[in-house]
């Protein structure tokens, strides 16, 4: 046998996961001479495998030598998808500036968001600043997951290549605002770099830039603490804007949010107010208010307190009439509207749909007497809002009997289909039932979590494992649910198990273990239940970490399942988990798939049964 074919052979073996380690592979290559290197890579970029090609183009990403640019390059006219994303990273690991024109024009093609999204990346990792303006380019209608690598990329690029990514931003988008929201939730990088941004940003019209997408960036508590330190009155209220914004527990915002009342400056005073008005219930916060509006020494803010206070008693009151019509918008996420059906079901909610869709419901409830009360439990749901008037194809209007519209009450305006609904909260997330927990930035939705729970078809003989648990909120949504037999969580990250443990330390017949989700530590046959949200590549894992763990968490599925069983699984990856069901065709059945958005992403969740 030639060295080069040997070298082939590997790949090969590599391809079909008969070798396991790419690293390994790399670092054998290493050890040959260009010419048998290179004669490898022909051989698998002619190969009819198209996983063989992709392979080949993975080696020479491993290898990292700018010399195999132009063997690279030849990758991004593969026919498939996944061997041209490939040959982009191979281009990106190489880190050489030869590359950037073979990437414009792919990237000017049109391809799909992975590729893109890799080639937003590998112009990172080149690192050369006159791709700024193709990055700024693609911020324009960029989900929150491309938005995420924009910016990434851009830091990586220098200070002032993240600025001018960041002024480029057209922040009064509402997609902009949400993908600013989820990609600085997900990535310390980005937060990091927008808080030096803001602290050594003099330039009043740049940091005037800065500060216009601040509202809508989400920190940590202790980088919040910092900002507030800051003595320009400018940056104080956008740090206490993008607090009210902020994916925080709400007893968190309401700590921070206080500080504002006792800030020196008047105008932070009064953001201050206008964003505590929906914390007027708490008694602290009433309390604190009552003491501005009588003894604060600028008569404008004595003005302001005195008119939130006003303005809540009135809004309060308009809580307590308008529910008398029976009529309500159920908030819950777009994809999941029939589950709340199902749950609302289970608590004897007794609901008629009038019409749903975008993630709301408009119920008028059947039976006289169900207090909103019963809606606390229900986890499918974020917030309950009690109907002012319907606006029929902007001609017909439904005006609700029981109220007087008073202008002093801004509402708010939902449409469903070509309806408008003026609408007022009358239970918000924060007054909601859910069990106590720990979260992380990866921490699953309740709204998911209980809809995964009910796809399960719950039962109180039921042996519930989580491969992948995290911080263990799918496993503590199905006891919240109700009985159940046994409950095995596991994850590869200690941190995320310490969590788990915390999260769940108070329940019985709950183990907890750190393993790899590709070999638990589980019986044959012994689970009737398996649910998972997979890691697919944004906030945990990566795309060619699942190229070999989704294979393998299936078979292990299929092996730990009881006859019957069921698997509930939630994914990006939707191509990736099909292609790793496809061997077990005859022993996993696909019930039910359904596309949720979820925090700028658009995962499905799978229900399979074990035949």
């Amino acid at each position: 046998m030639s060295q080069h074919t040997d070298l082939y052979d590997l790949l090969v073996r590599l391809a079909h996961k008969k070798e396991k380690s790419r690293t390994r592979v790399a670092d054998r290559f290493a050890e040959r001479s260009r010419d048998e290197q290179i004669k490898a890579i022909h051989m698998a970029q002619q190969a009819l495998d198209p996983q063989v090609r992709r392979v080949g183009y993975a080696i020479l990403g491993e290898m990292g030598d700018s010399i195999f640019i132009h063997e690279a390059v030849k990758g991004l006219h593969d026919k498939r998808t996944d061997v041209i994303q490939m040959a982009v990273w191979a281009l990106g690991k190489m880190k050489h500036k030869e590359a950037l024109p073979h990437l414009l024009r792919l990237w000017h093609e049109g391809h799909g968001f992975k590729v893109v999204k890799t080639i937003v990346w590998a112009v990172g990792e080149i690192g050369d600043p006159t791709m700024v303006p193709e990055l700024a380019k693609e911020l324009d209608g960029a989900s929150a997951r491309l938005c995420e690598g924009v910016l990434v990329s851009g830091i990586k690029m220098g200070h002032a290549a993240f600025i001018t990514l960041i002024r480029s931003l057209v922040h009064e988008r509402a997609e902009v605002q949400s993908a600013l929201r989820d990609a600085s939730f997900a990535s310390r990088t980005i937060r990091s770099a927008i808080i030096r941004s803001i602290q050594e940003t003099k330039e009043r019209e740049v940091l005037a830039d800065i500060l216009a997408v601040f509202p809508y960036i989400t920190l940590e508590r202790r980088d919040y603490q910092r900002l507030l330190q800051d003595k320009r009155e400018t940056v104080r209220i956008v740090v206490y804007q993008s607090i009210h914004h902020a994916a925080l527990e709400r007893k968190y915002k309401q700590r921070l949010l206080m500080q504002a009342l006792d800030d020196e400056s008047n105008r932070v005073v009064k953001v201050g107010l206008t964003y505590l008005s929906e914390y007027l219930s708490y008694v602290s916060v009433r309390r604190h208010v009552e003491q501005i509006s009588n003894n604060h020494l600028s008569p404008q803010v004595r003005a302001e307190a005195k008119h939130h206070m006003q303005v809540y008693d009135k809004v309060r009151t308009l809580q307590a009439s308008v529910c008398y019509w029976d009529r309500f918008l159920l908030k819950t996420l777009p994809g999941i509207e029939h589950f709340v059906i199902r749950e609302a079901k289970h608590f004897g909610i007794a609901l008629q749909i009038e019409q749903m869709g975008k993630g709301w419901l408009a119920i008028h409830l059947k039976e006289e007497g169900i207090q909103l009360e019963a809606f606390k439990w229900m986890h499918t749901i974020s917030r309950i809002c009690g109907i002012v008037s319907i606006h029929r194809h902007a001609t017909q209007i439904e005006h609700n009997p029981y109220i007087q519209r008073d202008t002093d009450i801004r509402l708010e305006s939902v449409y469903i289909g070509d309806d408008r609904y003026e609408v007022v909260t009358v239970l918000a997330e924060g007054e909601m039932h859910r069990p106590s927990r720990k979260i992380r930035s990866t921490s699953l939705d309740w709204r998911v979590a209980r809809t995964m729970v009910l796809c399960s078809d719950p039962k109180p003989d039921d042996v519930i494992v989580d491969p992948t648990c995290g911080s263990g909120s799918l496993l503590l949504d199905r006891i919240s649910w109700g009985d159940y037999k046994g409950i095995v969580g596991g994850d590869r990250d200690e941190k995320a198990i310490q969590v788990a443990t915390q999260n769940l330390r108070t329940y019985s017949s709950v183990n907890l273990y750190q393993w790899d989700a590709s070999q638990m530590g589980v019986d044959d046959d012994s689970a009737t239940v398996v649910m998972a949200n997979l890691p697919f590549g944004r906030r945990v894992g990566n795309h060619e970490e699942n190229i070999a763990l989704y294979p393998q968490l299936v078979r292990e599925i299929v092996r730990i399942l009881h006859a019957g069983g069921r698997a509930v699984l939630l994914t990006q990856e939707v191509k990736l988990l099909h292609e790793a069901l496809k061997p077990y065709r005859k022993q996993l059945v696909c019930e039910w798939e359904q596309a949720i958005e979820m925090g700028g992403l658009t995962p499905h969740i799978l229900r399979l049964r074990k035949c």
